[in-house]
């Protein structure tokens, strides 16, 4: 089973962070009182598809950690 090298983390705001998993893990650390939802992926192109296709009707804010 491979790692899951990559995170995007989103919550019920709009924010939405994105990176290497340790680096959204620390990121989101200090606001643990926000639910996150976490998604894992394997491969950076999978991660960037999601993000360049995430289809949200309010504006949001888009956090790059690579």
């Amino acid at each position: 089973m491979e790692k899951t090298r990559y995170c995007l983390a989103k919550d019920s705001f709009g924010h939405y962070v994105y990176g290497e998993t340790d680096d959204v893990l620390l990121f989101i650390k200090p606001n643990q009182d926000i639910e996150w939802k976490l998604h894992f992926y394997v491969d950076i192109e999978d991660l960037l598809h999601t993000v360049k296709n995430s289809k949200e009707k309010r504006p949001v804010i888009i956090i790059d950690l690579l």
